[in-house]
């Protein structure tokens, strides 16, 4: 299972998107794909840490405390989508 290497776990820009609105934040792809950084994923049923590599998103989804998977896609709306369709929306 792919995850995220120390330099982005080291980062966390904050917030990147979010069920509750449907959103993903204002800018969000740019700033994650011009540092090796990480955002949060905050959901009801699960959290995710977001990061730029290899020219995808990729989120390692945790419930409970543990990785359980991640998923990849090339846009955070994707990447979104994807994600809330395995675990839920809210």
């Amino acid at each position: 299972m792919k995850t995220m290497s120390e330099e982005h776990r080291n980062d966390c820009c904050g917030s990147v998107m979010s069920n509750c609105d449907g959103l993903v934040e204002d800018g969000a792809d740019k700033i994650l794909k011009s540092r090796k950084c990480h955002g949060e994923y905050p959901e009801w049923n699960f959290f995710g840490h977001v990061w730029w590599e290899n020219e995808l998103f990729h989120c390692e989804v945790m419930c409970y405390g543990s990785h359980v998977q991640t998923i990849s896609a090339g846009t955070l709306k994707e990447l979104m989508a994807d994600i809330s369709d395995e675990y839920g929306w809210q």
